[in-house]
């Protein structure tokens, strides 16, 4: 989590501390410099650091790091996934295209749920 603003970077981490994915544990950190993003596989980016956002996608361009964010608009400045609320739900938008470039595969389920984004 970029920036590691509260509520959610002390709450989050307890949530996930027993996930796992393909019998691996999930670790929630905070990343307060854009070189630290590097080194995970996914990136939030809350709404406070949202300004951060352009130097975060330069950044990670050609690493498979996925840049998650909250803000309208996110998709269109290199977000790959947004959330977003849509009809009093709470609903993301995925950028395929831009996974794809980064060899990261999507599920279709996941296709399936986000609302499409053809962005370059």
């Amino acid at each position: 989590m970029y920036g590691a603003t509260k509520p959610c970077s002390t709450s989050f981490p307890r949530h996930v501390q027993v996930k796992k994915i393909n019998d691996l544990p999930l670790e929630v950190r905070p990343v307060n410099q854009i070189s630290e993003a590097i080194t995970c596989e996914l990136v939030f980016l809350s709404e406070k650091e949202q300004d951060q956002l352009n130097t975060l996608v330069r950044a990670v361009q050609s690493d498979p790091v996925v840049i998650v964010c909250e803000v309208p608009g996110s998709i269109a400045q290199g977000a790959d996934l947004n959330f977003v609320i849509r009809e009093d739900r709470l609903r993301f938008e995925l950028n395929p295209n831009r996974l794809q470039r980064k060899s990261i595969q999507i599920a279709g389920e996941l296709k399936r749920l986000a609302i499409i984004s053809s962005n370059p």
